[in-house]
């Protein structure tokens, strides 16, 4: 997970929306479940995350790719 806006301000909650980007494509995805490595290497699942360093993986159902359009508007 490159640059993500996740912080003690904008905190990554289950069930919250993202915008994931890959090489070609842009998804919106909502997120299914948030991991963290614990004691004895077992991972928990927990409702929030305020930082991506206390993360293993996050679960997301990515929807249908986003195909978007550079729009130029004129106005007379």
């Amino acid at each position: 997970m490159g640059s993500c806006n996740v912080n003690a301000i904008f905190r990554l909650f289950v069930g919250n929306f993202m915008i994931i980007w890959t090489d070609n494509r842009t998804f919106i995805g909502e997120v299914l479940d948030i991991y963290k490595k614990g004691m004895s290497n077992h991972y928990a699942s927990i409702e929030s995350a305020d930082s991506l360093s206390q993360l293993a993986a996050v679960a997301v159902h990515a929807y249908v790719p986003l195909i978007l359009y550079m729009v130029s508007w004129s106005y007379f």
